[in-house]
C-alpha cells in the first residue's frame, strides 16, 4: 500500500477482472443477438411457407370443385353431334366444367385445359387455360390454346401430377396414367392430383371425385 492509502495490486486485478466481463459480456451479446436473428429468420421463412401452404390448399380445393362439376358435353362439329372430350395424362389435363376456377368467367359453362410446365431444374408449374363455351368457336374439338393465354397458379414447385381412377363393377379401383374418353368408359370416377412443394415437405394427394349426376349429363 503506498502512501496515499491506494493499493495498485488490488486495482490491476480489479481491472483485469472488468475486462474479462465485459468481454465475456459481449460474447453472450453477440450469442443472443446472433440467435435471435436466426428465430426471426425462421420465423419469416415459417410465415412464408404457411402462406403458400395456404394458397396451396385454396387453388387444390378449387380445381376439386370444377373436376366435381365436369361434364360430357355434347356440341355439334361438321353438322354432326360429337361428345366433347374429357382426357389427360400427368402432365396435361383438359374436359369441360359448370364451375369455373377464373374470377368473372363464371357465366355458363367452361373449357379448361391444365398443363403442367417443368424448367431446367426440374422445377414445375402449374398453368391453367379456361374460357366461356359461349365464347368459342364450333371447332372446339380442335381447339388449342396459345401458350401465352395460360394462368400460373403454383410455381417452383417439386412435382405434381394427374392420375385417374375408375371403380369397376365389382367396386375393384383401377387406376390410370392417361384418360380420354369414349362411349363405352365416359369420365373418370376420379382424378387424383400429387403434389410435393420442396423435398422437406411430403407429397401430398387430392383426390377430386366426378360426382354422379355431372357424369350422367349428356346435354
Amino acid at each position: 500500500m503506498n502512501s496515499s492509502g491506494f493499493d495498485i495490486k488490488n486495482s490491476g486485478f480489479t481491472l483485469i477482472v472488468l475486462m474479462i466481463s465485459l468481454t465475456i459480456i459481449g460474447i453472450i451479446l453477440v450469442i443472443v443477438f446472433g440467435s435471435f436473428r436466426i428465430g426471426v429468420r425462421a420465423w419469416e421463412h415459417g410465415g412464408t411457407d404457411m402462406i403458400e401452404h395456404q394458397r396451396q390448399r385454396i387453388i387444390l380445393q378449387r380445381i376439386k370443385q370444377q373436376l366435381a362439376s365436369a361434364i360430357v358435353n355434347k356440341i355439334e362439329i361438321d353438322n354432326d353431334e360429337e361428345s366433347f372430350f374429357f382426357k389427360g395424362d400427368e402432365a396435361v389435363l383438359e374436359f369441360t366444367s359448370d364451375a369455373s376456377l377464373i374470377p368473372g368467367n363464371d357465366f355458363g359453362r367452361v373449357y379448361v385445359k391444365y398443363i403442367v410446365e417443368s424448367d431446367q431444374n426440374d422445377r414445375a408449374t402449374l398453368k391453367v387455360y379456361e374460357k366461356n363455351l359461349f365464347l368459342l368457336t364450333t371447332e372446339l374439338k380442335r381447339f388449342s390454346p396459345e401458350s401465352d393465354e395460360f394462368r400460373e397458379l403454383l410455381s417452383d414447385i417439386k412435382h405434381i401430377s394427374f392420375k385417374f381412377l375408375k371403380i369397376n363393377p365389382d367396386q375393384q379401383l383401377s387406376w390410370f396414367q392417361e384418360w380420354e374418353i369414349n362411349d363405352d368408359e365416359g369420365l373418370p370416377d376420379a382424378v387424383q392430383i400429387s403434389v410435393q412443394m420442396d423435398n422437406k415437405f411430403s407429397i401430398v394427394h387430392v383426390l377430386a371425385r366426378i360426382i354422379q349426376e355431372a357424369k350422367e349429363a349428356k346435354e
